[in-house]
């Protein structure tokens, strides 16, 4: 084997050095020392599939067409977006196997559905949990066995709401793609390897407030498994790394990430402000509200969650407790889907959390499109990119939203038809949210 890529979804120096330093990581440390490191700049906005998207391609988002995990449909829906299908540029095992280099490529977090390459694949994170087939040679899925249980991680938060059960199976499944990888290079001669961890990403998105000090929700007498919780995943993928390496012996080595992270705690809704601005208009002048009688209901069942004679069989269940959670959540906020809303009326609406970015109802390109091409979309891009900068949170003052970017500002080439009109970038501390809560 030549070359091997190591890739750690989410990964961040703020966690791997201090690790580093204290001799927690020697394996990572040693690569940092024998080689070259250093912080590159991801995509904007810095989320999973543009980024690994162009790391597999080595172009701009405009160019390969990858946004989001999701496109919008016309019903102005969220649906799951099938990315390999979608890519526009070949990826890099094409380009190897076209030059007859033999590629593994195992659990990249966009690669669904799997395709025929000269060597093997194993599907990531998109994977659906139903899969049959998510692996070339097709063998290697019954080898690997149902991917909810045994590969793609999440089925155990899903199930329980358990932070601890999460937790291990974070670290059960992370081992089981390692020795995956060991036994795959016995049983395959390739000259290049691709394989990403993605707990990474998962362990600091549920446990970073355990983790982090200065977190507006630290618990500093939280479960000591809990604030140590991503030290003990990186010490793991430290050990995997070595073995994985030792079985190769020397290579060329290219550990990477495809964004790093931070904390996020204040959350900006933000079809809730294009409400009260009105960029956005529902067709009922009214929310819906929960009548006397279920309220009633509803806080004596949420008051009963809580409780200590039921919390234990709360925390072991997750039921009781999720119900109780929504029926609270009824009780305090108005719902308002995007059935409710008047898309005749509405200019722009949020496309999803992890795109961080607006659409701008477009006549001719969205069902009900009504802002037309031309002078009326300039005008609105503008005023939205000034109102949106000048934005503060009601509460402490400070500003919410860093940058706005057109997408042409952004992203060049022929996958620009299908990005969003706008990407948002927020102020460290806030995350962009959808739904109609309170807009800070």
């Amino acid at each position: 084997m030549r070359s091997v890529i190591i890739g750690l979804d989410g990964a961040d120096w703020q966690v791997i050095e201090p690790l580093m330093n204290s001799g927690k990581l020697p394996i990572i440390k040693t690569l940092v020392d024998r080689g070259c490191r250093g912080t590159l700049h991801s995509t904007i906005p810095p989320n999973s599939p543009p980024a690994w998207a162009s790391m597999i391609t080595g172009v701009n988002p405009g160019k390969h067409g990858i946004f989001d995990f999701t496109t919008i449909d016309q019903s102005y829906r969220k649906v799951p977006l099938e990315i390999m299908k979608k890519l526009r540029v070949a990826p890099i095992w094409r380009i190897l196997n076209a030059r007859n280099i033999t590629t593994g490529i195992v659990n990249l977090p966009i690669s669904y559905p799997p395709e025929p390459v000269d060597g093997y694949m194993v599907c990531g994170m998109v994977t659906p949990w139903s899969a049959r087939v998510f692996t070339y040679p097709e063998h290697l899925s019954r080898l690997i066995g149902n991917p909810k249980k045994n590969w793609i991680i999440g089925e155990r938060l899903s199930r329980s709401n358990n932070l601890r059960e999460f937790f291990l199976e974070i670290r059960t499944k992370t081992r089981r793609q390692a020795e995956f990888v060991i036994e795959m290079t016995k049983v395959f001669e390739t000259s290049f390897l691709m394989v990403v961890f993605d707990g990474t990403d998962k362990i600091q998105h549920y446990f970073w407030k355990f983790w982090d000090p200065n977190h507006p929700r630290h618990d500093p007498k939280a479960a000591k498994v809990l604030r140590d919780a991503i030290d003990i995943y990186y010490m793991d993928l430290d050990t995997y790394i070595g073995r994985i390496l030792d079985r190769l012996g020397e290579r060329d080595i290219f550990l990477v990430s495809d964004h790093g992270f931070m904390s996020n705690s204040q959350d900006f809704y933000v079809d809730k402000w294009m409400l009260e601005e009105g960029y956005l208009n529902r067709i009922a002048p009214a929310a819906k509200i929960p009548d006397p009688a279920f309220q009633k209901i509803a806080r004596g069942v949420h008051r009963s969650a809580m409780s200590r004679r039921l919390i234990n069989i709360a925390k072991k269940h997750g039921v009781l407790l999720r119900l109780g959670q929504r029926m609270k959540a009824r009780i305090q906020e108005p719902t308002l889907s995007r059935d409710d809303i008047d898309w005749q009326k509405t200019k722009a609406y949020f496309a999803g959390v992890s795109s961080q970015s607006i659409r701008i109802n477009l006549e001719g390109r969205e069902k009900s499109g009504i802002v037309r091409s031309g002078a009326e979309y300039t005008i609105l891009v503008a005023e939205w990119k000034s109102r949106l900068r000048q934005y503060r949170d009601p509460v402490s003052g400070s500003a919410v939203i860093r940058e706005v970017y057109h997408r042409d500002e952004i992203f060049h080439g022929p996958g620009v038809i299908d990005a969003p009109d706008l990407v948002v970038i927020s102020e460290k501390g806030y995350l962009l949210q959808e739904g109609f809560q309170t807009a800070s």
